[in-house]
């Protein structure tokens, strides 16, 4: 972990889940790798209660290998498989298959309640434990032009996401 950088362990970021487990999650990109087991905890982490979706590798990790802003997030309606669930954001999508249906359907059931009690709020004067990764985000999520040279990323200090 950088020193400054938020403490995404297991540990620290269970202390506010509101569901965690193990599902599988499809490989970003690559359909030749398989599904991939992950430990999901989601959480209304800050003191606003916006929802996160933190997963790692084991449930013993010390950093998160991906974070998801839930609020941001389309939860798919229509699968397959009913064991699978999708996240569908405005530049990525990340599809997790559960063991049974009904896990499946817990998560759903849990993401959406966390949507709906946990709308981004941004409030001038308070910080948020973790940032967004500069390399998932290619455009301002605000007005959705492309950084460049010219057009440089911040972070907001309030939520962490990424604006020109």
């Amino acid at each position: 972990r950088q020193q400054g950088s938020p403490d995404t362990s297991v540990e620290n970021v269970a202390k506010n889940a509101i569901k965690m487990g193990f599902v599988e999650k499809e490989p970003e990109g690559s359909y030749f790798k398989g599904w991939q087991e992950r430990f999901l905890v989601l959480t209304g982490w800050d003191h606003q209660g916006e929802a996160f979706l933190f997963y790692y590798t084991t449930e013993y990790d010390k950093v998160a290998s991906g974070v998801m802003f839930v609020n941001d997030m389309d939860l798919g309606d229509k699968q397959d498989d009913p064991k699978v669930f999708t996240l569908q954001g405005s530049q990525r999508r990340f599809r997790f298959r559960c063991k049974t249906e009904e896990e499946s359907r817990s998560w759903r059931i849990a993401i959406s309640e966390a949507k709906l009690l946990g709308g981004h709020r941004c409030n001038a004067g308070f910080s948020t434990p973790a940032h967004v990764s500069d390399k998932h985000f290619k455009c301002c999520e605000k007005c959705r032009v492309s950084f460049s040279t010219t057009k440089a990323k911040h972070h907001c200090r309030c939520c962490g996401r990424l604006f020109c």
